[in-house]
């Protein structure tokens, strides 16, 4: 009996009540093989002259010692359209990519990307591993601003192929989320918002309403002092883009 009760809590549907109840909310589905990879949403841009640099480790050579494995980035459009696979094979312990629009088939926009580490080789024991590595932005081929991984959203599983996204929803908007960050009317402020749910995400900022379907992303410009954000999704932080005059900065909101 308390196994089938564990096994109904913990259905999709009972998760989305819990959440929308908050009741033992819960804000990751622990849905992780141990033998996986799981990646954040990385943003990529190639829009307004922007290009993007992803600088890695190879995490299964630096701690599990493991020699023959592989670096896999999916990147998808803003409408989360798979656009191409990248292999990257002969890791060194630290790896960069540069995404420019011609790695992307001339694509001038932007979207996201995950990386996972795959190993070439089947092995007896269970390795799940995260990648949180960080992501540069180069604009007018100025310097690049660099941020880490934000929010562990999506595994793949290097047996099965299979890709799971983790992070949950509510049926109503019941997370506020308020940036600790004045933003200034003299400054430019972008919001790179991206949905890591399997759901689609209903969000608004200081009351103006949008929605995201499952793995969409939205540039947002903004030019309110303060920011307040209401989801219906576990974890949804953006990342913001300001830019003055003489630079831009990218972080973490």
């Amino acid at each position: 009996m308390k196994s089938l009760i564990r096994k109904i809590i913990n259905l999709d549907f009972s998760i989305q009540v819990r959440n929308t109840l908050n009741i033992i909310p819960k804000g990751i589905q622990k849905k992780v093989s141990n033998q996986s990879s799981t990646s954040d949403a990385f943003i990529w841009r190639t829009d307004n002259n922007f290009t993007t640099k992803f600088k890695f480790s190879d995490i299964l050579k630096l701690y599990f010692k493991i020699k023959k494995s592989h670096v896999e980035l999916h990147f998808y459009s803003k409408f989360n359209n798979l656009i191409t696979i990248k292999k990257i094979y002969d890791l060194d312990f630290s790896n960069e990519v540069v995404i420019s629009k011609n790695l992307l088939g001339g694509i001038e926009d932007y979207g996201v990307f995950y990386a996972y580490h795959i190993m070439d080789e089947k092995k007896s024991q269970n390795i799940s591993v995260n990648n949180k590595c960080y992501t540069g932005f180069s604009k007018d081929k100025e310097f690049y601003s660099f941020v880490h991984g934000n929010t562990l959203v999506r595994t793949f599983d290097y047996y099965t192929n299979n890709q799971n996204e983790l992070v949950q929803t509510s049926f109503i908007k019941n997370k506020n989320y308020l940036i600790q960050k004045f933003f200034y009317s003299s400054e430019k402020n972008e919001l790179f918002f991206t949905n890591p749910a399997s759901k689609s995400v209903k969000f608004d900022i200081n009351g103006k309403n949008f929605k995201l379907k499952k793995g969409h992303s939205k540039l947002i410009s903004i030019n309110d002092n303060f920011v307040k954000i209401r989801s219906n999704c576990f974890y949804f932080r953006p990342i913001a883009f300001t830019y003055n005059e003489k630079y831009f900065d990218v972080y973490h909101c």
